[in-house]
């Protein structure tokens, strides 16, 4: 899902999600081309760790740019 948000933009990107199955707070880091970088904590509790909730905040994360 990572890779169809990301699939028509242009330029590289980089996302990163950092975590581990004893903590319920994971790190999302996303970097684009122009210094582009947005970082956001996904809560497993409230159903971030899913694919579809990433990619929803992808999509939000994305659209924040200016």
């Amino acid at each position: 899902m990572v890779e169809h948000v990301l699939s028509e933009r242009k330029g590289e990107w980089w996302v990163s999600i950092l975590g581990s199955r004893e903590k319920d707070n994971w790190e999302l880091k996303l970097a684009g081309p122009k210094w582009f970088e947005r970082s956001y904590t996904l809560t497993g509790g409230a159903g971030e760790h899913q694919p579809d909730a990433i990619r929803r905040l992808l999509l939000k994360l994305l659209l924040s740019r200016a």
